[in-house]
């Protein structure tokens, strides 16, 4: 099983600060990790779309956190300027505006 991003994204900020993460299972998908929350089971970090989308079909809590370790830094990867399409174009302007 391969360790997703925001598992390494977690792991790597309690790191810094000193600790290590007791995690007793792991998931290959949200869904199935929300099915074990809602059957008391522990807790999850999950962005907050995917809590979101799956609150309602497993009935458990959630809160926003907002210490700054769970902001996440995103970023738009694509190949070459020359082979944007015109709306990868315009999304791109967009972004790039102060």
């Amino acid at each position: 099983y391969q360790t997703s991003a925001l598992q390494q994204h977690i792991e790597q900020h309690a790191a810094g600060l000193g600790q290590a993460l007791n995690v007793r299972v792991r998931m290959s998908h949200f869904e199935g990790l929300c099915e074990m929350v809602a059957h008391g089971a522990g807790g999850a970090i999950l962005p907050r779309v995917i809590a979101e989308r799956y609150q309602q079909r497993y009935r458990f809590a959630v809160i926003a956190l907002q210490d700054r370790w769970a902001q996440r830094r995103l970023c738009l990867c694509y190949q070459d300027d020359a082979r944007l399409t015109p709306a990868m174009r315009r999304l791109l302007a967009w972004l790039r505006q102060p």
